[in-house]
């Protein structure tokens, strides 16, 4: 689990950032369907993706499998602001997207900064770079547009 949080869990984080609305957002978000991983540029500007790490790599270490999940969720007033929101904490991000559809979401959350760079067809790096240490862990996966 990345980072090195206060122990907030997921519901709190999504009740912070929508107050009452946080369960019924993470019921949406895990009753949605999937879109395809080609419609996926189409709702980064201004939807919610989840996406699924399998792998970790910590420092120089051999990597390892993982299995956890983390949402993005875009502003509704345009592409440049974002929340990554993870077990652990909910990050306030800036995002861009490319012409070529692909995105990346960066910010700085408890003890360290948070980069998520996502390709069109849905592949997902994470990097985290934590102060404590300081230490480098990244997260390969992919990511999913909710409807």
């Amino acid at each position: 689990m990345p980072g090195v949080s206060a122990g907030r869990g997921v519901w709190a984080a999504l009740r912070q950032v929508f107050g009452g609305w946080g369960v019924p957002v993470l019921m949406a978000c895990f009753a949605a369907p999937a879109l395809a991983h080609e419609n996926l540029a189409d709702h980064i500007a201004g939807g919610a993706l989840r996406c699924t790490f399998v792998m970790e790599c910590y420092e120089t270490e051999a990597c390892a499998e993982a299995d956890w999940q983390a949402y993005v969720l875009m502003s509704g007033r345009g592409m440049n602001t974002a929340r990554l929101v993870m077990p652990d904490q909910t990050v306030r991000a800036g995002a861009t997207r490319r012409d070529d559809g692909s995105a990346t979401v960066a910010g700085e959350g408890d003890g360290g900064i948070y980069l998520l760079t996502l390709a069109e067809n849905g592949a997902a790096r994470l990097a985290l770079h934590l102060t404590e240490g300081p230490q480098m862990v990244n997260y390969m996966g992919f990511c999913e547009a909710l409807e």
